[in-house]
């Protein structure tokens, strides 16, 4: 299991299971597509390189997701695996993601806003890391 939801008022919180940094963003990335729909059905033909830095690893953390979701909101396509390495000595992630672009006829699970600030937490030495969305 990369991740479980817990509930929150008026939004949805997901906590992200890693023993490292790598883990724990490369787990976000399917964890919050997964959120959005079944991602069994899509294949990863799009492929994105990405490359973000942030001043900690919370605010990346809230930078990728955000980079997700607007890549969803503005393109139609949902990144849902991912290949990131994660630099400590930058805060930075760099690699690919992959993705599909969304049919028409799909079922959405949940339809997220945005990526919030509240109760964010980035902690590979707690096995996790937790964030909360606006539904």
């Amino acid at each position: 299991m990369k991740y479980e939801i817990f509930e929150h008022t008026a939004d949805i919180g997901i906590r992200i299971f890693g023993s490292s940094y790598e883990e724990i963003f490369n787990n976000s990335v399917e964890s919050f597509s997964d959120l959005i729909v079944d991602t069994g059905s899509l294949e990863g033909s799009n492929v994105q390189e990405i490359s973000i830095r942030s001043d900690s690893p919370d605010l990346l953390l809230v930078d990728l997701l955000s980079l997700i979701l607007y890549d969803f909101e503005g393109e139609g396509i949902l990144y849902f695996k991912a290949d990131l390495e994660y630099s400590d000595e930058n805060v930075s992630l760099t690699g690919r993601m992959y993705g599909s672009e969304i049919p028409e006829n799909v079922d959405y699970r949940n339809v997220i806003k945005a990526v919030t600030y509240h109760s964010l937490e980035v902690s590979p030495e707690k096995g996790y890391a937790k964030v909360v969305f606006d539904i």
